[in-house]
């Protein structure tokens, strides 16, 4: 998945602080956080690393067709779920040659997720047309502010300004 453009991300924290001390703390409730990935960033994707499908974000899942030359060859229509650290692809339906496929119900195909951040959890997956939308929950925040962590921050949050 890696090299796979995420189109927005949206993060969202509860109970946001800075506990006093020494040294101070951020400390924070409930994380969570959801990206996005759009058609144009799939298709891109596709193409650069030479996949021989191509795949169509819709509100009932991803349609993954094959074709040679313009011929269409088949088609899978898969439901993206979240089991553990995979996402498995279910199929919905399915065509060969234009023609309708039985599509077997145990059949799953698994996907490892790329490295998240510690004690990140993918538990949701949204489908739209265009779009495919992941949401994920961390961790709360318990984490002294130490200089070091300033120095490391600093040209990530103001990378114009000099000191």
């Amino acid at each position: 998945m890696a090299g796979l453009e995420v189109e927005r991300i949206v993060v969202h924290a509860e109970n946001v602080r800075i506990q006093p001390g020494f040294p101070p703390r951020l400390r924070t409730g409930a994380i969570g956080f959801k990206g996005t990935v759009g058609q144009d960033a799939v298709d891109h994707w596709t193409q650069r690393t030479h996949l021989p499908v191509r795949m169509q974000l819709t509100d009932e899942g991803v349609i993954v067709k094959t074709s040679v030359r313009g011929f269409s060859i088949g088609e899978v229509a898969t439901e993206v779920a979240v089991s553990g650290h995979f996402l498995t692809l279910h199929p919905k339906r399915a065509s060969f040659v234009g023609l309708p496929a039985p599509v077997v119900g145990i059949l799953r195909g698994y996907l490892p997720l790329p490295p998240l951040p510690r004690g990140a959890r993918l538990h949701k997956v949204d489908h739209d047309n265009g779009s495919v939308t992941a949401w994920f929950a961390l961790d709360d925040i318990d984490q002294p502010l130490t200089p070091a962590i300033a120095r490391r921050l600093r040209p990530r949050l103001l990378p114009r300004f000099r000191f």
